[in-house]
């Protein structure tokens, strides 16, 4: 079930923060104004991998 943002706590930031679970599916983290934000949380996760980060501005990933 896919709930609409403002019963999440997506306020409008910029960035969708995204990972993919042990079993390969993608999911969203969270949002941020930084393309960086959960980064070290994702990596630490013994079962999380592929931190990335969606401008929902400009609907790329940011380099880097």
């Amino acid at each position: 079930m896919t709930l609409p943002p403002e019963k999440i706590g997506d306020k409008g930031r910029r960035y969708e923060i995204w990972a993919t679970e042990e079993d390969g599916t993608d999911f969203v983290v969270g949002w941020s104004d930084t393309p960086d934000a959960f980064k070290e949380a994702i990596e630490a996760h013994p079962s999380w991998t592929n931190h990335r980060a969606v401008d929902r501005q400009t609907k790329s990933t940011p380099e880097g």
